[in-house]
Parts: structure tokens; sequence; C-alpha cells
């Protein structure tokens, strides 16, 4: 019986070594552990969707100014005559007139109020999802013997109601034209 009692004494004694449970310092260590590495993996998941969220956005923006600049460009590059600005020597402008090879008379126009740029009156930029933030045509003919070309620079900015940084993106765009088919006047 001595040894019985012997260990009784020794589980009484020593009771973090007894199988029957964790103390509650260890239960509270785990806790604490499993809520270090659950902040961790939100943090991280939250970081990766907001940049691919920008990532997505800014696709979107040079989707819209390469479809709009490529439509200028197009335009201006086969036109006949440029009406307006002067271009000899050099002349920038909100708006540029050109005749086309078909004889019709085309203004694009950097509107600043409705942030667009208009094709004879006619918005050619998604106002949906991008708005233009600057425009200017540049006009350019160091003589008369020489083609003219036209410089196209734009900025479009995505069209959001937040404030947050992951939705707003500010996108440059610019491209410079020689006429192809001018006629002399």
């Amino acid at each position: 019986m001595k040894i019985r009692s012997k260990k009784l004494s020794t589980l009484n004694s020593h009771p973090s070594t007894s199988p029957l449970g964790y103390s509650l310092i260890e239960l509270l260590s785990v806790v604490a552990i499993f809520a270090i590495v659950g902040t961790l993996v939100v943090s991280i998941t939250a970081f990766t969707l907001r940049g691919s969220k920008k990532s997505d956005l800014t696709e979107s923006v040079r989707q819209s100014g390469a479809a709009t600049l490529s439509q200028m460009v197009r335009n201006l590059r086969y036109a006949q005559t440029i009406d307006s600005p002067a271009c000899v020597p050099s002349s920038t402008s909100s708006e540029v007139d050109f005749t086309s090879m078909t004889g019709v008379q085309t203004k694009l126009i950097c509107d600043s109020t409705s942030k667009t740029i208009t094709s004879n009156g006619v918005s050619i930029v998604d106002t949906t999802s991008v708005l233009v933030e600057s425009c200017s045509f540049t006009c350019r003919q160091s003589s008369n013997a020489n083609l003219p070309s036209v410089t196209i620079q734009f900025t479009l900015k995505s069209n959001n109601t937040t404030s947050f940084f992951e939705n707003t993106v500010s996108v440059p765009f610019q491209s410079t034209v020689t006429l192809r088919n001018v006629i002399e006047r």
C-alpha cells in the first residue's frame, strides 16, 4: 500500500504532468497563436485582392484609351486637310478640324466640362468607365513642302466614386500622326 499512496502523492504534487487535460495557459497560448496566424492570412488575402482589382482597373483604362487613340489616329492619318489650328510652324489646341478623304469635315474636341473627347459632338470615350483628365492636339508643319503631323496627348482616369487607392488609376496616352493624303490648297 505504500506504493499506491506514493503514486497518489506524486500525481497531486505535479498536476501539469497529469494526463487529465491542458492548463489554462496552454489553451490561451494556442488561441493567441491561431489568432495571429488568422490575422496574417486575412491581411495577405485582402492585399492580394486589392492589388488584383487595381490591375484589372488599369487594364480597363488602358484598353479604353487605346481604342480611343486608335480611332483618332486612323481618322487623322488619312485626312486630306487640317482646317484648324494652323500647323505652320506649330500650334497647340484643345480641338482639331480636318477634312477626310471622302470630303466629310470632322472636329475632334477635348471637352473639359464633360471630361470626354468628342468627334463631331459624339463622345468617343466610354465615360461610364473612364474620364479625360487632360487633352491636347499639337499640329506641326515645318514648311508647306512637308506633310503636317498632329500629336495627340490625353490622360484617362478611372471613373469611380470611391477614393481608395486601388480604385484610382490614371494612364497617359500620346501618339504623333503624319497625314498621308494631304491635298494642297
